[in-house]
């Protein structure tokens, strides 16, 4: 009787350990899982932000081009002016 005792308590010993190897490994897996989530919608929030903010940078591309010919516009003002001056003064 004692020898079967000490074989089981001895198996239930391993058990034990087994099952808190399994459960640490099993927590591993969890974090890992937790941590792929949370990239994944990382990822996806991207993914949805992508075209809008090629739309944004089309808008200012466009603004950018308005600019210039506003700036072309004016400084062809500006010379313009600039010469009837000097035939002013001339």
């Amino acid at each position: 009787f004692r020898d079967r005792y000490e074989t089981c308590y001895y198996d239930l010993e391993q058990a034990i350990k087994y099952r808190e190897a399994m459960s640490n490994r099993f927590k591993q897996i969890l974090d890992q899982m937790h941590d792929l989530q949370l990239q994944v919608a990382d990822l996806r929030k991207k993914a949805d932000d992508e075209p809008r903010l090629s739309e944004d940078i089309n808008k200012l591309k466009c603004k950018l081009e308005t600019q210039k010919d506003e700036i072309e516009k004016y400084k062809r003002i500006l010379e313009t002016r600039r010469l009837v001056d000097n035939i002013s003064l001339s």
